[in-house]
């Protein structure tokens, strides 16, 4: 799980990041496929010692702190 501070400005904000709830989405093979360098981040991420390179799926969640001032993001890979 990562704190991202709410500064920064992601698209579609509102929706990945709900206030004071969790949100989950799949990210789809086109954004697999289109972000290879943000894929194999987030999978640094999730395993700094054995990344996953190509995973099948991306699980997002999301949520909105406001009294922290902070975005919560947990990602996992299948």
């Amino acid at each position: 799980m990562l704190l991202v501070s709410d500064h920064v400005l992601f698209p579609d904000g509102q929706e990945l990041f709900p206030e004071n709830r969790l949100h989950a989405i799949s990210l789809d093979e086109g954004f697999i496929r289109t972000q290879p360098e943000l894929v194999a981040w987030m999978a640094r991420l999730i395993s700094p010692a054995a990344p996953l390179v190509v995973p099948d799926i991306i699980w997002f969640t999301g949520c909105h702190l406001p009294l922290q001032h902070k975005y919560v993001v947990q990602l996992a890979f299948e």
